[in-house]
């Protein structure tokens, strides 16, 4: 009984992930592809029909041609011309993303880029293993590389990729992948501008759209809501005006860079009898005190950042440390969001800020599972940063994975603190099997979903 179900033509972009092997054959026939019966009959084709064969971003006219001496239904020959054509090593089967009787698409190509440019980081970097082989697993054509690589003009970059026994990284120079997952530029304002038209590359996919939200244009747009306007403290762009009032108005509050991460540049502000206390550090706090809001405001601006200044929330606590959650929220296959894990970021006592690169310590949990906090639920959880998400996704997307960082005051109430366009996976990297293809695997399906809704838009 035939594997292969007939499909439609056009219909291959649904949820039916058929994978391919892609092999060479040295026949009569220059720039052909060779299909069997069953094939023949799958894909709507005749022999003699010209279509446009695309693996990943690259592409070629083929002629299709019968051939005879497999009949196998998952193996897919190409002339020795095509095969040579495509700058990839066909060592796993490749996802059909698309086909219709004029284009037949395989391999998506996703790439998540890095901090930067040498094989050192990507060989310590086990997470990247996780998502190579996920990726594998899923039919996708995957690399890594650094966003200074990509030469736009010819729309090619230097990219690493796991090699065939998936022991050791190769560098390869391919084509720009149809979606990037932007995980390795530092957030700032030049960042948020977008790549979708660079060069020769005209239509690029993000699996974020806006690579980096500004902290502040995020409040406003929670602000403007109905649904938001309660969840998120009250934040303003930092100036002398600003800092005094909030000072004046709040028992403390927090100056943090408009774009930032891992806590860096976080102070929590508090006045006192004796001048302003400025606190900085997770694992080791410093204390400064400034006799004067001007003195205090110099200090900060020495950064030459753009800061916000919010109000400060006080945070609940496990026994006596004080804890936020980050909350991953992913899209799946079908573009709908889900929340997919929590950490309950969990700091030392007297700690600012609560990111595991400033010495947190964590606990993940899955939804479904308890809540190390009894006064919290999974209904009132997920409700809030829906709504959070949905706003957030309105003004700044399309977006496919936000890291929320929520806190629960001592009152029981939530709050929207940061949204995180590149969440870190430092939160995942003792999940197991089944965790890890769940938060890893989630933004691959996504971006095959958007792949085939930009192929089928297009033809």
């Amino acid at each position: 009984m035939s594997n292969l179900k007939f499909l439609p033509a056009g219909t291959a972009k649904t949820e039916k992930n058929f994978l391919f092997a892609v092999r060479t054959f040295d026949g009569d026939y220059d720039s052909a592809l060779y299909l069997n019966e069953k094939q023949l009959n799958f894909f709507a084709q005749r022999p003699g029909n010209k279509i446009t064969l695309q693996i990943g971003s690259k592409k070629a006219t083929v002629r299709i041609k019968k051939q005879t001496f497999d009949t196998r239904e998952k193996i897919l020959y190409l002339s020795k011309d095509v095969f040579e054509h495509f700058p990839f090593s066909f060592d796993i089967p490749l996802l059909l993303s698309f086909s219709n009787k004029k284009i037949i698409c395989l391999g998506p190509s996703i790439g998540i880029t890095i901090k930067d440019k040498t094989l050192s980081t990507v060989k310590s970097d086990s997470a990247l293993v996780k998502r190579a082989l996920l990726a594998k697993k899923y039919g996708i054509l995957f690399y890594c590389f650094a966003l200074e690589q990509v030469n736009w003009q010819q729309n090619i970059v230097r990219a690493f990729q796991l090699n065939h026994d998936d022991t050791k990284w190769l560098e390869v120079l391919v084509p720009v992948p149809q979606v990037i997952y932007d995980m390795g530029s530092y957030p700032k304002p030049q960042t948020v501008k977008s790549f979708a038209k660079k060069g020769n590359v005209t239509s690029l996919l993000w699996v974020n759209k806006t690579r980096s939200i500004s902290k502040y244009k995020a409040y406003l747009a929670l602000n403007s809501s109905k649904q938001t306007k309660l969840l998120v403290p009250d934040t303003a762009l930092l100036n002398k005006t600003t800092l005094e009032e909030y000072l004046e108005k709040y028992s403390f509050c927090y100056i943090k860079p408009d774009f930032g991460r891992n806590g860096r540049y976080v102070y929590r502000l508090q006045k006192s009898k004796k001048g302003y206390l400025c606190k900085a550090g997770g694992s080791k706090v410093k204390s400064l005190l400034f006799p004067h809001a001007k003195i205090l405001f110099s200090f900060i601006k020495k950064h030459k950042r753009n800061f916000i200044i919010q109000q400060g929330i006080t945070l609940s606590r496990l026994a006596i440390f004080p804890f936020d959650l980050r909350v991953l929220m992913q899209k799946n296959s079908t573009q709908d969001w889900l929340l997919s894990a929590v950490n309950f970021r969990i700091a030392q006592p007297g700690a600012i800020v609560t990111n595991f690169a400033q010495g947190a310590n964590d606990e993940l949990v899955l939804p479904g599972e308890k809540l190390p906090y009894p006064g919290l639920t999974w209904d009132e959880l997920n409700r809030f940063c829906l709504n959070v998400i949905l706003v957030i996704d309105k003004f700044f997307g399309p977006l496919g994975e936000i890291g929320l960082d929520v806190a629960l005051d001592h009152n029981g109430k939530l709050w929207l603190l940061e949204v995180n366009t590149r969440p870190s996976s430092t939160a995942y990297r003792n999940a197991d099997a089944a965790t890890c293809e769940k938060i890893f695997g989630t933004p691959l399906k996504y971006a095959i979903s958007l792949i085939r809704r930009k192929l089928d838009e297009n033809f």
